[in-house]
């Protein structure tokens, strides 16, 4: 939990009852926990918060990384122009 070993751990409860006292330890620890409860139940409110915000923003597929293929001519609409002709198509001269 933090980054602490033992001794380290032991160190700092041997301080807390030199200068809060063996009597107010008790006190002073459900104090911490309250607020660490407190700061971590922010904490996971505003993450769930960014998380949901981030996921309405984001598109729902990727875009692709190649580029869309052009369409092919007989899925383009038809015009006037496009009528068959009563030429023939094929060169005479």
């Amino acid at each position: 939990m933090f980054g602490l070993g033992p001794w380290e751990f032991l160190v700092i409860v041997a301080v807390a009852i030199v200068f809060i006292g063996p009597e107010k330890i008790p006190q002073v620890a459900t104090t911490l926990g309250h607020w660490y409860r407190k700061i971590m139940e922010t904490t996971n409110t505003v993450k769930r918060e960014f998380d949901a915000e981030l996921k309405n923003t984001l598109p729902k597929t990727p875009p692709s990384p190649f580029p869309q293929p052009a369409p092919r001519p007989s899925d383009l609409p038809k015009e006037e122009t496009d009528k068959p002709h009563d030429t023939p198509t094929h060169n005479l001269y």
